[in-house]
């Protein structure tokens, strides 16, 4: 990418791992259509790993590794949007599993 560049991270989890496996690309699926759109649109996303596996706290369970997504592209507007398009999908998956939103 050119010139000036905006990030938005979050918080996220690596699920559906191999414990064995030395790369991951594993990205929560209620995120991945939005991660789609944005990659098609010259989005970029990186994933640091911040801590070590356990047992997840999310509604499915399971296995998963910490990490923060960074989320990067040289349109403002795009990584704006962002922000409200995760939120909602917050929203609904809280709602989805009967959980206060």
């Amino acid at each position: 990418m050119n010139g000036a560049t905006y990030t938005y991270e979050m918080e996220s989890e690596i699920r559906g791992y191999h414990f064995y496996g030395s790369s991951w690309k594993h990205l929560p699926m209620e995120f991945s259509r939005i991660a789609a759109y944005f990659i098609e649109n010259g989005g970029e996303i990186s994933c640091k790993v911040t801590g070590k596996r356990k047992h997840s706290k999310g509604p499915r369970g399971g296995m998963a590794i910490p990490c923060k997504l960074c989320w990067t592209s040289s349109n403002k507007r795009h990584v704006k949007k962002l922000d409200a398009l995760i939120a909602a999908e917050k929203i609904k998956i809280l709602r989805r599993y009967g959980l206060s939103v």
